[in-house]
């Protein structure tokens, strides 16, 4: 997991490794990674939770639950506005983290990549040339173009792109990382970073630059690497990329479905106020006088587990919000629905995950507000990319 992680399980990092102890040996563990990001240009503190795990001897005793309260804290303290959570389950579901955004499933199969790579050797196809490797400072000439991005230093991205192999411990299957750049000119304009496991179906993992140069880089790395299926994840504010991609005959689901992990608005005031401006781009000066009411939420009666893990501090669903524009008020509900108001919802949801979604319409669809909740949002929401890209 450490090759798959490296930045996770980095030394410097440990401080963010949260464990229990038992006897000696650690029985549970929560990881923390935190950056900075850029959503179209408005900087956010951004948090993720991954590589979650518990000894099957002390699970069901809620170890994983106070851990995960108390990874939120360290975050909370740390300036985080926005966490992202690897997984969905009913751990996180309860600690207020909700499955939101949307994304566009692809696959794009081996003899359509070779007849797209036909079809531009026909038509002499764009100048680029597009190669395996390259020098980590073009990665980031390219990446840091994106309006939707982490902010990655140089030193994370030397340790992403050096080369890895693992073994997937759920499947057993071994994966590769292989990284395409594509140049015009000697000058980098897209990239394309696969997963390949060795039963010939990769994942593309993340991409960045020019929609027709990582389109490129996809062809190539497809046919270079012998892959029979290459799995592909597109958000849907990014229509350049789904355009370009269906040119070269990618197969795209029809409808969004849910995007990797979960996502839970730590700071709302925070990210409202950081992203205030862009709410203004879309709805007008009116957007100025949006904000967000903290109002406290009665516990449950029925405590159980939550009181063991702390679920009911705060950390987890048990506030409720009131969204405010001049006389106009709207009850929000806990943290999930704040996830939903932000990022949307996707348009499909599998069957296994329907018992997390809304079951109440909270959006505000009356006068003023409603209006401009309508303008202002949903907001992209960031991929995982070379992060967490695994469940």
């Amino acid at each position: 997991m450490a090759q798959e992680f490296p930045l996770l399980f980095a030394e410097s990092n440990a401080e963010n490794l949260r464990v229990i102890r038992k006897g000696g040996r650690v029985v549970s563990h929560v990881g923390i990674f935190e950056m900075d990001a850029s959503m179209l240009g408005y900087r956010l503190r951004v948090g993720m939770i991954g590589a979650v795990s518990t000894l099957e001897e002390e699970r069901g005793k809620g170890l994983a639950s106070l851990l995960l309260a108390d990874a939120m804290e360290k975050m909370k303290r740390d300036g985080v506005e926005l966490v992202m959570v690897s997984g969905e389950r009913s751990l996180y579901d309860k600690a207020g983290c909700a499955i939101a955004g949307g994304s566009y499933q692809g696959s794009f199969e081996r003899d359509d990549a070779l007849r797209s790579a036909q079809r531009l050797a026909q038509n002499g196809g764009p100048s680029l040339l597009v190669t395996e490797g390259g020098e980590p400072s073009s990665y980031v000439e390219i990446y840091e173009r994106e309006p939707v991005r982490y902010v990655r230093p140089l030193d994370n991205w030397k340790k992403l792109l050096s080369g890895m192999a693992w073994q997937e411990s759920g499947s057993g299957l071994h994966y590769a990382r292989y990284a395409f750049l594509a140049e015009e000119g000697g000058k980098p304009l897209g990239y394309a970073i696969f997963h390949a496991a060795e039963n010939g179906i990769g994942e593309l993992v993340e991409y960045a630059g020019d929609r027709e140069a990582v389109s490129a880089c996809v062809t190539k790395g497809m046919i270079s690497l012998g892959l029979r299926e290459l799995r592909l994840t597109v958000s849907w504010w990014d229509l350049p990329a789904l355009s370009k991609l269906k040119q070269i005959g990618v197969k795209f689901s029809p409808h969004t479905t849910q995007k990797q992990g979960t996502v839970k608005v730590l700071d709302p005031q925070g990210l409202l106020d950081a992203i205030r401006p862009l709410l203004v781009e879309r709805a007008g000066e009116v957007a100025d006088s949006l904000h967000l009411v903290k109002r406290s939420k009665k516990p449950s009666a029925k405590r159980g587990v939550d009181e063991v893990s702390g679920m009911g501090s705060g950390i987890g669903d048990q506030e409720e919000f009131a969204l405010n524009l001049r006389e106009e008020t709207h009850e929000i509900g806990g943290a999930k629905e704040l996830a939903w108001l932000f990022f949307g919802l996707p348009e499909e949801v599998e069957p296994d995950f329907q018992r997390f979604m809304p079951t109440r319409d909270f959006l505000p669809k009356k006068g003023l507000l409603g209006q401009v909740i309508k303008a202002a949002l949903p907001i992209p929401y960031f991929a995982y990319g070379l992060y967490y890209t695994r469940r």
